[in-house]
């Protein structure tokens, strides 16, 4: 056997520090959501165990060690970001910043090799707003590694949000640690990106055809709809198959991180054992197949191509039954009825000249007369259209798509 080289006393001084202030403690984390959904995620994280839970603003809250934010990362499904909360202390000016920086442990958090990217935001304070906030962020932690023998970080100003339609340029994005410093009023709390590239990204979808569902949306109006993988499921207008590929996850309970990436394997503190037990409980705990049908229909035989394209890379093709099918012409599946979700085409998909209340109410009819008995959730851009749909005893779930607002109908058989 290999004699191994004793560590230098500068490593075995961070991996103390890396076990004192990372590993051992308890800490407070943040999963972001879109406005709407907080209610939603807080059932998944009660579901997942996590501790603490609170709904707030645009997310929960929740503790735990590094493994929950593993876990939070893994298996939350209605999550945009999970968001490591490093510190959070009174900051009046940018002395106040320096100052308090200055005794946080970056050492066992910031990853090496890797830029840091600062996105500062200020609310309800008069004193100095976010640009004021970079500088005494910079100075201070650079001060901080460079006396205990540590790089100092490479800091890129590419504050770009890392959310381009075309998932495809994923590939060609350097990976960056992202450091939020929010200031409310007096109250400065900085916190480190531990997912990446936003968590609706699933890492199958590589096309989109017109207006895409994100896999979160797509996810959370599944859950609203009561929707567990127990019944079947048909999406008549799929479209790029998001709504089937995620109900297949979700009826195979396969974690939608299965097949990605996360930032917290660049951090100091990774313990790649911990990850790769989650992984492998998650994948002992799945089902080998979906226990209900699963129905995508499209009109379109190209978009029919590409929703069976992203079931096969997100590897549930064999879940989902494919059919070239007019909405408008076909009746229901021969199987007992269970949830239709649809996200009709509006706005730039829609034909030019098309009028939307008219199309949605040829929608609500079809739906009245082909598929009694089923439950339904439908995706509508306007009141107008979620009137015209004209779904008895419905209840409604305002969301923003794509910078728009829209509201989801949700109506039981």
């Amino acid at each position: 056997m290999t004699d191994q080289p004793e560590p230098t006393p500068a490593a075995v001084n961070l991996e103390r520090r890396v076990r004192r202030h990372a590993h051992a403690p308890e800490h407070a984390w943040f999963a972001a959501c879109s406005p709407g959904l907080e209610a939603l995620l807080a059932d998944e994280a009660r579901g997942l165990g996590l501790g603490h839970i609170v709904a707030t603003g645009g997310g929960v809250t929740f503790r735990g060690r590094l493994e929950s934010g593993y876990r939070a990362n893994l298996h939350l499904r209605t999550a945009t970001r999970v968001w490591l909360r490093v510190a959070e202390f009174p900051a009046r000016a940018p002395e106040d910043v320096y100052r308090e920086a200055r005794e946080i442990p970056w050492e066992a958090f910031l990853p090496t090799g890797l830029p840091l990217m600062l996105q500062a935001t200020t609310a309800r304070s008069r004193l100095f707003g976010g640009g004021f906030l970079g500088r005494p962020l910079r100075d201070a932690i650079g001060r901080r590694l460079r006396a205990l023998a540590l790089q100092d970080p490479e800091w890129t100003d590419d504050s770009a949000d890392d959310d381009p339609e075309d998932a495809g340029r994923d590939s060609l994005r350097r990976p960056a640690q992202r450091l939020l410093a929010r200031l409310d009023g007096n109250r400065l709390t900085l916190s480190l990106d531990s997912s990446g590239e936003r968590l609706h990204r699933r890492g199958f979808r590589l096309e989109h055809g017109g207006a895409p569902l994100r896999e979160t949306l797509a996810a959370a109006i599944l859950l609203a709809a009561g929707y567990d993988g127990s019944r079947g499921l048909a999406d008549p207008m799929c479209g790029s198959g998001t709504f089937a590929v995620e109900a297949a996850a979700i009826a195979r309970r396969l974690p939608p991180g299965r097949d990605r990436e996360f930032l917290f394997r660049h951090w100091p503190s990774y313990r790649a054992a911990t990850w790769e037990h989650l992984r492998r409980t998650a994948r002992d705990g799945a089902l080998a197949a979906a226990p209900a049908p699963l129905l995508c229909r499209d009109a379109d035989p190209a978009a029919l191509e590409l929703a069976r394209a992203h079931a096969r890379r997100a590897g549930v093709e064999s879940d989902l039954l494919f059919e070239a099918a007019d909405f408008f012409a076909s009746p229901a599946p021969a199987t007992p009825p269970g949830l239709v979700v649809l996200n009709p085409p509006y706005g730039v998909r829609l034909d030019a000249g098309g009028d939307p209340v008219a199309f949605f109410r040829r929608v609500g009819l079809r739906l009245a007369s082909a598929w009694p008995g089923w439950s339904i959730a439908a995706v509508a851009p306007s009141p107008a259209t979620e009137d015209a749909l004209g779904l008895p005893r419905a209840r409604r779930l305002p969301l923003s798509h794509g910078g728009l607002r829209v509201t989801v109908v949700l109506a039981g058989p």
